[in-house]
């Protein structure tokens, strides 16, 4: 049975952006190897923590909506805890359809952030 679940992930605020990409890349691959399909990706850039983790102050959220296996969420968290660069992870079952975070940076801010 198929069901739908979001995948919020922090990383670290060091990483270049090649170091970055190549882990959203694995995560990716983390949720396909599961037979999961993903429906969005959402950017929501660097944010600042209200406490330290792991002794950073600020981390890389990226979040990612996906259909997988009941499965699917221990295998991928599995993966996703052997990962130095990621400080944190949540999995949790979606209920209603997707509709854009309003967490994630309008197209316009990316527009003007691109042009600076």
């Amino acid at each position: 049975m198929k069901r739908t679940y979001e995948l919020v992930v922090i990383t670290r605020p060091s990483l270049e952006t090649g170091e970055q990409e190549a882990l959203i890349e694995k995560i990716r691959d983390y949720i396909l190897s599961t037979n999961g399909k993903i429906i969005a990706e959402e950017d929501w850039g660097l944010r600042k923590f209200s406490y330290p983790i792991k002794k950073f102050d600020t981390g890389h959220y990226r979040l990612f909506v996906f259909d997988g296996k009941e499965t699917s969420p221990k295998k991928i968290e599995a993966s996703l805890r052997l990962n130095e660069n990621i400080l944190r992870h949540l999995i949790v079952h979606r209920e209603k359809s997707y509709s854009p975070s309003p967490m994630a940076p309008k197209l316009e801010e990316l527009d003007e952030e691109a042009e600076n």
